[in-house]
């Protein structure tokens, strides 16, 4: 899977969760009352991983580019040297 692709996955993955938790705390509000102390931290650190990856891979997926670009342009000028009749590796 791309760096693009699973970065989407997580911050997709950290939308529902914040959805998912969210309809969970209205509907059983009365239930979870005392648990939310002890669970609402876990949450926020579970939710806060999710979104610390899918920048991680975001920013890899940038970098990676940004070196592909680089390639590009240096095969392109290779390119042109050859076609000029220099020496393409000065």
């Amino acid at each position: 899977m791309t760096n693009k692709k699973t970065s989407f996955m997580f911050v997709v993955i950290g939308v529902l969760f914040i959805l998912l938790t969210t309809y969970c705390a209205q509907v059983y509000s009365n239930y979870l009352s005392p648990l939310m102390w002890f669970v609402f931290p876990i949450l926020l650190i579970i939710l806060s991983c999710l979104m610390f990856l899918g920048g991680y891979y975001y920013h890899r997926f940038k970098s990676e580019e940004v070196d592909k670009t680089k390639d590009l342009q240096k095969e392109a000028i290779k390119e042109a040297i050859k076609k000029m009749g220099g020496n393409p590796s000065a």
